[in-house]
């Protein structure tokens, strides 16, 4: 079975981010991967940081504020 992208790219994103940070440090903008075999997840890239976020329901978007 092929390695979890939502782990393999979370652990490479924690790794990276020290070095990235300053790069990032703009609006936030959210992607969403979906596929076969995995749960479905956001990438969050902006104000100075990136995040990853399981989708738990079809509904369930990332909450800003």
């Amino acid at each position: 079975m092929p390695e979890d992208p939502f782990e393999l790219l979370n652990s490479m994103t924690q790794q990276a981010l020290p070095k990235i940070a300053s790069k990032v440090t703009g609006p936030v903008k959210v992607f969403q991967f979906t596929g076969e075999g995995y749960e479905p997840f956001y990438v969050e890239i902006g104000g100075g940081t990136v995040k990853l976020t399981k989708v738990l329901t079809s509904h369930q978007r990332p909450q800003y504020r």
